[in-house]
């Protein structure tokens, strides 16, 4: 596939970059496979904002930011970092106001990226593995143990792009820890 064409194919991506960031198709497309499977999970629980919820809706929306970057989703990258930001200082009403158009812009890029991935995943069916990488889960571990969000979206993005014969289980246990913002857990796998 050529990038030209792909670039055109998902408004709101800046697709070269995002290429030259993981070196080949195949790879990005496993990384929006996961982010398309994932993300919507996040944005469900970031519906309900409270007072008492603001710190919790802080952590989904970086983790959403870094991973919305990371795939070349600049412009909903940085409505996350506001509304992260926001929460932080505890702006319930900028967030309550943001959190809309944030979901709505997400919700629109995932459905472009599902699309996406929908054409393009016969060309790039994951290899197999026999199992999960050692060195990687421990790496995992690790990023999980220093809350590095963006460390952790790539480990798991790399463990992800591979269905294996054996363990396949753990890789999405994990993923649900993820998804799930419960880095101690991560950290006992």
């Amino acid at each position: 596939m050529c990038s030209q064409e792909s670039e055109n194919l998902i408004p709101g991506i800046n697709y070269n970059e995002a290429l030259a960031r993981f070196g080949s198709e195949a790879m990005y497309l496993n990384i929006v496979r996961s982010f398309v499977k994932n993300t919507p999970h996040l944005l469900e629980k970031s519906r309900k904002i409270t007072g008492e919820t603001l710190a919790d809706y802080a952590i989904i929306v970086h983790g959403i930011k870094g991973t919305s970057r990371a795939i070349g989703a600049h412009e909903l990258g940085s409505m996350a970092e506001e509304l992260e930001y926001a929460a932080k200082q505890g702006r319930l009403d900028f967030c309550l106001t943001g959190n809309r158009a944030f979901r709505k812009k997400a919700e629109m890029l995932i459905a472009a990226l599902g699309a996406f991935v929908k054409e393009h995943a016969p060309a790039f069916a994951k290899p197999e593995k026999d199992a999960p990488d050692d060195a990687l889960l421990l790496k995992l571990k690790n990023a999980a143990a220093c809350y590095d969000i963006i460390e952790i979206d790539n480990l798991i993005a790399e463990l992800e792009a591979y269905n294996y014969r054996n363990n396949n289980e753990l890789v999405e246990k994990l993923r649900a820890y993820i998804d799930n913002s419960d880095f101690k857990a991560l950290t006992r796998c």
